[in-house]
């Protein structure tokens, strides 16, 4: 957060991630000492974050009465907005600031007029976004992108947003966002400054974890050849996905994965170590539950081996769904973590079960014959039924050979 609290003649406000008001209530009261929000904090929220993010430029009075009034019933909207701005002003001149009208309202249109600047920081993230599109040296380009990256802190005022104006504006500004992480991490790809690429991709996998941004890590860690940290941060990723949003790892992701894997030898080793590291840390009875990408290695390498020795492999999977017509409900998560535990306890040791989606599982079923299956698949509904809270959740499986797919 930036703030400039040390000369009343400059009024600086950050709007990215923060809301603007208790921020303002901070720089000003590093000039008296104290300072009271006139308008309550809900409306002074609204009303100063929309008045200070428009009046820089100036917007028009009927858009600005359409942001602020769009979801109450006031009779004289007009009137409400200059009792508004009439106690901005009186709200300004107690904070401490010179008494001055401060907003222009000329010709149908609201602007700032104050004698000190009203410098914002969405104005200058939006102006260097803007010159990096038309920067003609990578020098200038990369100053520019940097600093846009560096202005950005998250959403535009999170607490605001279900106000229509903010969700227009907020993705607007993700999207320069997102185009100038992406610009700028193969900007410094292309000049070897893997460390900066690295912080430049991590600011933006910590403001949106779910966004693949892991990914341009991941090769900022390869590119300095880290290729343990690398893959590390690839579990991680690849289980949060998994636990929290039921997807598989991605394509790019995978492909990252097998440089990985090419990358990572181990030292020599004596070999009755290397046999006790290879062994489970725990000994659990039920299926083995693994990463989807280990699950699609298994997969192969059993098929490999059924077609030399005549053993049976069966490839299952579980869906869960709610029935038609009852209302979506809020313990989706819950109990689809309670299915893989069914999962894994109702099937033998030998198999192998791994998380597809949000709502699905698959299974490799060794030595099974089909005949069997009807038993197995009535342990798990059983199982599963017996849970509080899995009413009006339904399973739906499918089943065939290993060997007739490949």
């Amino acid at each position: 957060m930036q703030e400039k609290t040390g000369d009343l003649g400059e009024l600086w406000k950050n709007r990215l991630g923060k809301l603007c008001v208790y921020i303002c209530w901070a720089v000003f009261q590093s000039h008296t000492g104290k300072c009271r929000c006139p308008w309550g904090r809900a409306a002074g929220a609204v009303s100063f974050s929309c008045f200070s993010y428009y009046f820089c430029t100036g917007i028009a009075k009927d858009k600005l009465i359409e942001a602020l009034y769009e979801w109450e019933s006031i009779g004289n909207k007009n009137n409400s907005l200059n009792n508004l701005i009439y106690r901005l002003r009186k709200w300004l001149v107690t904070a401490g600031f010179p008494e001055e009208a401060y907003v222009s309202v000329k010709n149908g249109a609201c602007s700032w007029c104050g004698s000190m600047p009203l410098d914002l920081d969405v104005s200058e993230f939006k102006m260097e976004f803007e010159a990096s599109r038309s920067a003609g040296r990578e020098e200038e380009r990369l100053r520019h992108l940097q600093r846009v990256c560096e202005l950005y802190r998250g959403e535009l005022l999170p607490q605001l947003a279900s106000e229509s104006w903010v969700i227009v504006e907020s993705i607007d500004l993700k999207k320069q966002y997102e185009v100038s992480v992406r610009e700028l991490g193969e900007l410094l790809k292309s000049r070897g400054e893997y460390q900066q690429m690295y912080r430049i991709y991590t600011a933006a996998a910590e403001l949106y974890p779910f966004e693949e941004w892991q990914n341009g890590q991941i090769e900022s860690l390869m590119l300095m050849e880290r290729y343990e940290e690398a893959y590390r941060l690839y579990r991680e990723t690849v289980k949060r996905y998994s636990d929290e949003l039921g997807l598989p790892p991605s394509q790019r992701m995978l492909e990252n994965f097998k440089i990985m894997r090419e990358k990572l030898m181990q030292p020599e080793e004596n070999f009755v170590r290397i046999k006790e590291s290879l062994m489970e840390e725990k000994s659990e009875n039920g299926a083995y539950y693994c990463a989807y990408p280990s699950f699609v290695d298994s997969y192969r390498l059993l098929c490999r081996i059924a077609e030399r020795g005549g053993q049976s492999v069966f490839l299952m999977s579980c869906t869960l769904s709610q029935y038609r017509g009852d209302k979506e409900k809020k313990n989706s998560q819950f109990v689809a973590d309670w299915l893989k535990r069914v999962l894994c306890s109702s099937l033998r040791r030998g198999d192998l079960c791994t998380r597809y989606s949000k709502n699905q599982y698959l299974m490799l079923l060794v030595g099974m014959k089909q005949e069997d299956s009807d038993v197995i698949l009535q342990r798990i509904e059983r199982a599963f039924g017996d849970k509080a809270g899995t009413e009006g959740y339904k399973l739906d499986f499918s089943l065939a050979s290993a060997l007739s797919l490949s």
